[in-house]
């Protein structure tokens, strides 16, 4: 029976290279046991958000576009946990509003997409993609000696905006444009002026004078500071301050 002895002593040496946890005690010997399943991971939270735009607008979560949604409205759309990029444009796509949205815990994160400021402030103002610079769409509408100018542009607020002031004659220069023709002033950006010409806080060749600028032709001039017929306050800001 050398066979069966063989195939006994082969049995012998794979049990006892088992782990004991694979093996129990019995009357009849030790007893194979099965290993004990892993049970899956849980799966990763997720929320919901509630977006809202105060301007019917069209908007996308993290790239991907969501939809449309009318003024006061309100859509949903899944999201994980941690912050998410809310985008909405409105329908003549010339306002947009860019929002990181923060979701912290599962249940509901309530986004509200405010485009009414971002298009008020629009109307009023101007931003040149040359310089970076704001302007006020408007001057101020009336004859202003230098100071008044001064005064005027700091203790305005367009759009929500401070910070204004007069802006240097190089600023100005930058703004005329003869291929502009708005009311007769060649200027960039669709700014109105009710005056011919606009103050500088530069000051002029001579003490006593500012240089100030004529939207009809591009010419700068010295002027006294006391001038003040048909001349305007134009004011500007650094874009982002």
């Amino acid at each position: 029976m050398p066979g069966y002895k063989l195939a006994r002593w082969a049995l012998a040496a794979v049990i006892a290279s088992m782990p004991p946890s694979l093996l129990a005690q019995s009357d009849e010997g030790p007893i194979l046991r099965p290993h004990k399943s892993v049970p899956p991971p849980p799966a990763a939270a997720s929320a919901t958000l509630l977006v809202m735009c105060d301007l019917s607008c069209n908007w996308s979560l993290d790239g991907e576009q969501k939809g449309h949604i009318e003024a006061g409205a309100s859509a949903k759309a899944k999201a994980g946990l941690g912050q998410h990029v809310v985008i909405a444009t409105t329908e003549d796509s010339l306002d947009r509003v860019h929002q990181v949205a923060e979701v912290r815990n599962s249940g509901q994160t309530v986004v509200i997409l405010e485009l009414k400021a971002i298009r008020a402030a629009r109307l009023v103002t101007w931003n040149d993609p040359a310089t970076g610079l704001m302007w006020a769409r408007k001057d101020n509408g009336g004859d202003v000696e230098w100071q008044e100018a001064d005064d005027y542009c700091k203790n305005i607020s367009l759009g929500g905006y401070s910070g204004w002031r007069l802006p240097t004659i190089g600023e100005l220069a930058k703004i005329y444009d003869q291929t502009e023709n708005v009311n007769h002033r060649h200027i960039k950006g669709g700014i109105e002026m009710t005056g011919w010409w606009a103050w500088s806080n530069s000051p002029g060749n001579a003490s006593g004078k500012a240089w100030s600028i004529m939207f009809t032709d591009g010419t700068r001039y010295s002027t006294q500071l006391g001038n003040s017929f048909n001349g305007r306050a134009l004011c500007v800001r650094r874009s982002g301050e």
